[in-house]
């Protein structure tokens, strides 16, 4: 059986808050077809900030048995 890492472009689900310190708040990282991403990925590369310094857009991978 072979290893196959898996890719995908994720996005930070950011929304405004007035309970955080920041003012803003994140139901965690999602996938652009609105499924949550599992135990099994990872958050390997941020590639777009805000400007607070938040990711909101990012590269998660998991490996896969093929």
């Amino acid at each position: 059986m072979a290893k196959v890492i898996e890719r995908r472009i994720v996005n930070q689900d950011w929304y405004e808050t007035e309970f955080s310190k920041t003012g803003w708040d994140s139901h965690g990282w999602v996938f652009d077809d609105g499924k949550t991403m599992g135990t099994a990925w990872t958050i390997v590369e941020h590639i777009h900030l805000d400007k607070f310094g938040n990711p909101f857009v990012g590269v998660a991978e998991r490996e896969v048995d093929v």
